[in-house]
This record gives C-alpha cells, structure tokens and sequence, in this order.
C-alpha cells in the first residue's frame, strides 16, 4: 500500500502541470483500488513484471520500459518523485541525445559501498562478477530514465538487462540497486 499511496502523491503532481498519457506499470495493487488511480485521467494501468520479489519486480519494470512503452520518447520516473514544476524540455533533451539519466547521489562506482551486501572491495567485487567497471564508471539513478525509441537505445536495454542478470546471479554479493 506504501507504493500505492506514492502513486496517487506523483499522479497528483504530475497533473497539475502535465495533461500527457501517463502508462502506470502496476502490480500487487487490488483492482477495486484502480479508479483511485484512474481518476487522474489520461491515465493507463498496465500489468507490470511479475516477481515473488517486489524489489526484483521493479527492475524488471525498469528493464521492460523498452519494450513496454508504446511511444517514440518515453520518460520514466519513479512514483516517489514529486514534480514541482514542469519538465517539457525533457523531450527536447532526448531529441538531441536519445538517453537521459541522472547520476546517483554517489556516482562514483568505486564508492558506492550501497551495492555490496558484504565488506570488500568495492571496484573488485563488481568486476569479479563479470561487470565491465572501473575507477572511472560512474553510478546513475534509475528513478529518471528518458528516451528515444533506436537500435542503439535497444541495445542499451538488451545490455542493461544482460548486466541486471549478472547482478540477480550474485546476490550473495550484491543488492539489487538501479
């Protein structure tokens, strides 16, 4: 229900500036709960990825934005983002560079001890695993994703969910971060 009230607080802020069509990737919601959500109108509800996992179904949403979104440029965000003010030059962004995503509070892939389920080293644990890191990667956050339908943004997310995998493979090692 945490997420669900999430939900309604984004649909909420997006509708005060935005009228666009907004696609809910939706799970574990009961149905006689969806006209809460359709009430904002211009809304879609659709079955999200389903895992026994809630975390694990999320990224998996995530990596199914390609495939999921009926649209030439799509932008996601995370139902725990409040808009204050209106994004669309976001659009205008993706027509220049077809991907957009913002680094995380801790871009440093070094650093970022939140990855690790155990106390190592950082950069090696990742590359032990058969992540393509190094001192200079950087991490992003998944709660902003932007896009432009191409074979290259494609093959982004044909990547993206093949390095998810291996991530999902070890998770005696690592948590499943974004």
């Amino acid at each position: 229900m945490y997420s669900f009230q999430d939900c309604i607080h984004f649909l909420a802020s997006v509708r005060k500036i935005h009228r666009e069509l907004i696609i809910i990737l939706i799970d574990r919601v009961p149905r006689f709960l969806d006209p809460l959500l359709l009430v904002f109108g211009n809304v879609r509800l659709q079955a999200a990825p389903k895992h026994e996992n809630p975390v694990l179904a999320s990224r998996q949403a995530k990596l199914a934005l390609y495939q999921q979104s009926p649209f030439e440029k799509t932008i996601y965000l995370d139902c725990d983002i409040c808009l204050l003010s209106p994004i669309y030059e976001v659009f205008d962004y993706v027509d220049e560079v077809e991907w957009l995503i913002t680094e995380d509070v801790q871009p440093a892939i070094a650093k970022a001890a939140n990855l690790l389920r155990v106390k190592q080293d950082i950069l090696s644990t990742l590359q032990s695993v058969g992540l393509p890191v190094n001192e200079n990667s950087i991490q992003y956050n998944g709660g902003f994703i932007a896009f432009t339908k191409s074979s290259k943004i494609q093959e982004l997310f044909i990547n993206f969910k093949k390095y998810f995998e291996m991530v999902v493979a070890h998770q005696n090692m690592l948590l499943l971060k974004d």
